[in-house]
């Protein structure tokens, strides 16, 4: 399946074109179960382990890198739903991607600040994240600058179906981070 793609995505004249020249190869991933690998069984995935999902990301890049990032950075941008969701937001945002066959569905995780990410954990609160969120009203607004949101464009150019951004609701406080 991805074989033959590679050289067509290796010489794509831009981003753009690359991405798209693997969007057959992620429909057929799609079809065999890889894009709902990563949701639990009770919300219509296959509950493949971190485990299986490492060993399969490792295979598939041995021949593209492409097609399996847009595939792994999917379900990156699941994880925090999957690891800290209630049980109504897990079948709310779970739930049309594993029930989504051809692979039309995309996460995307929004982690890279324009500063960078490498300092994401800063202690100080002027550095790390400078995205921040801020509650009006019922709503949550975001501002500030990602970089390198893979599958941000979605499809069509117009945006993918799930995005996680990670970001401060207090600048004046420093980031907390959590290990599993």
């Amino acid at each position: 399946m991805l074989r033959p793609i590679v050289t067509t995505i290796d010489r794509a004249a831009d981003g753009w074109e690359s991405f798209l020249a693997g969007r057959e190869a992620y429909r057929e991933m799609s079809r065999a179960g890889f894009t709902k690998s990563f949701i639990p069984t009770e919300y219509g995935g296959a509950g493949f382990s971190m485990i299986d999902i490492a060993v399969a990301a490792e295979e598939l890049t041995r021949i593209d890198i492409n097609v399996p990032t847009t595939l792994l950075a999917s379900g990156l941008g699941l994880q925090p739903v999957i690891q800290y969701g209630t049980p109504e937001q897990k079948q709310r945002f779970l739930r049309p991607f594993a029930d989504d066959p051809e692979g039309e569905l995309l996460a995307s995780y929004a982690f890279t600040d324009v500063a960078g990410g490498a300092n994401f954990d800063s202690p100080d609160p002027a550095g790390g994240i400078q995205t921040f969120a801020r509650r009006d009203g019922d709503e949550w607004v975001i501002s500030g600058e990602k970089h390198y949101t893979t599958n941000g464009t979605g499809w069509a150019k117009k945006g993918c179906q799930l995005y996680t951004v990670v970001c401060r609701t207090d600048p004046a406080q420093e980031l907390i981070s959590r290990s599993p």
